[in-house]
């Protein structure tokens, strides 16, 4: 009987199953499958492949906007043979690279990443599904977003429509569209994985969507949409140490593209504002110390002299709590939107000294050209310092692991050159504590006695005592 019975059942199950497989073809077959076809169709035009061509360098020193080693030059140029030969009429070599952009006006403007064009002697646009390429011309550049703004000139372009890209929240629905390894456009699908990612070392001005929709080399300056088919980001970086897409892909936000855009289009560089001092965040150490509320505020490490924070009246040790209308809760966000602030613009400035809260007058300088977010800082050891910056990065082939203050200068016979300390090591630990940034290290070194450091150089970590005076 049991037997029977359980025969039976599992003929009742079996035969459900094929009749619900059934139902579920006939249903198929007879409806409409859900796509995202009809959006991407109607996207894909505005998303174009970037060419650059430059002068092929005199040494091997490639440029890494993809961590450890940038897979976009490596994927193109790692089988040429270096040096690169002369072309036959004796002029210097020339080497062509790939990226994607965005057309995002119906004039011919187009933006990509600085990196897909820097030194570019050429730079051509292809648009989707046409053999032939288009001259493009820069109109500007900004390095510390990482944009660059192209102008084409061709019938019937059709460009994206851009979303506010502070109404996107994690989880939303998100598709890359770009050109990865030259293969052709290709649409990626992915969720909203973070918002506001910062101290990445891609850009001195970082406020990154994360997502997990799949980015390779060539996705570079492509488009990352919602699910409506409108922009919310410029694709910019992947985090790998193969070169391949793990899941963690990086955007500029549209809302700041559109902030670098209107200046380039308006005077082919960016102006932003100045305070001039070191800022550093407040950790749960520093708050007990300055009477702070954990995660509030940022702390000025050094006031540049002759700036517009020193005319202000801020001093070492002030932490600000507010620019204006703006409750400061970390150096990023600060930085950020001082970045935003038109020189000349008078604002008020809000800090806690010695637990009591002052407000300030300020007027917004010009941040100069040459500037990074954070001014080098001298160190009592006898070190020049400074943030990892994208060029930075690329200059000394730091790789994204990599996280501290640079090393700039030493000064001859200093504490830090007795140590054994040199230009391009990066101070990851003082006292066994992580550095997050120049102004945190240089207030850090400022003491007697020994002091040990952990430096990375030349692809590896080592520790080293700085000795005392």
């Amino acid at each position: 009987m049991k037997a029977c019975g359980a025969a039976s059942s599992v003929s009742s199950v079996l035969a459900l199953t094929i009749c619900c497989a059934v139902f579920s073809a006939a249903s198929v077959s007879g409806g409409e499958v859900f796509s995202y076809a009809p959006m991407i169709e109607t996207v894909a035009p505005s998303v174009v492949t970037v060419y650059a061509s430059r002068t092929a360098p005199a040494r091997q020193r490639m440029i890494q906007p993809f961590f450890d080693n940038d897979p976009l030059w490596r994927h193109f140029f790692r089988d040429l043979p270096w040096p690169f030969p002369p072309q036959r009429d004796g002029s210097p070599p020339t080497v062509t690279g790939q990226g994607s952009g965005v057309i995002i006006a119906a004039d011919g403007l187009v933006v990509t990443n600085h990196h897909v064009i820097e030194g570019a002697t050429t730079i051509e646009v292809q648009l989707v599904e046409q053999a032939r390429r288009v001259t493009a011309r820069l109109v500007g550049a900004d390095p510390k977003t990482d944009l660059a703004l192209l102008r084409i000139e061709a019938p019937q372009l059709r460009p994206i429509v851009i979303a506010d890209s502070d109404r996107v929240r994690v989880g939303d629905l998100v598709f890359a569209i770009g050109n990865p390894f030259g293969v052709g456009q290709t649409v990626s699908m992915g969720i909203v994985s973070a918002k506001g990612r910062s101290n990445l070392g891609l850009a001195d001005y970082e406020d990154f969507i994360q997502t997990d929709a799949s980015i390779n080399p060539g996705n570079s300056g492509g488009a990352l949409v919602d699910s409506l088919g409108r922009l919310i980001g410029i694709n910019t970086a992947i985090y790998s140490r193969s070169g391949g897409n793990i899941g963690i892909g990086f955007a500029v936000p549209s809302n700041l593209m559109q902030q670098v855009v209107q200046q380039l289009v308006k005077g082919g560089r960016v102006v932003r504002g100045y305070f001039g001092v070191h800022i550093g965040p407040v950790t749960p150490e520093l708050a007990r110390k300055f009477g702070v509320e954990p995660g509030r505020g940022a702390l000025v490490s050094e006031v540049v002299p002759e700036s517009p924070a020193a005319r202000a009246g801020l001093q070492e040790g002030d932490v600000i709590i507010r620019v204006g209308a703006l409750q400061v809760h970390d150096p990023q966000q600060l930085r950020l939107h001082v970045a935003g602030l038109a020189p000349g613009t008078t604002i008020e400035v809000a800090v806690l000294r010695d637990r009591r809260e002052l407000t300030l007058q300020l007027t917004v300088g010009e941040q100069p050209q040459d500037s990074a977010s954070v001014e080098p800082a001298s160190s009592g050891i006898g070190v020049e310092l400074q943030d990892l910056t994208v060029q930075a990065r690329q200059e000394y082939r730091i790789p994204a692991r990599v996280r501290g203050a640079l090393i700039v200068a030493v000064a001859p016979n200093s504490r830090a050159e007795r140590a054994g300390l040199r230009e391009g090591m990066v101070i990851t630990e003082i006292e066994r504590r992580a550095v997050p940034d120049a102004a945190t290290a240089q207030r850090w070194l400022r003491q007697d006695g020994e002091i040990l450091v952990r430096v990375w150089f030349d692809g590896s970590w080592r520790w080293i005592v700085v000795p005392s005076e």
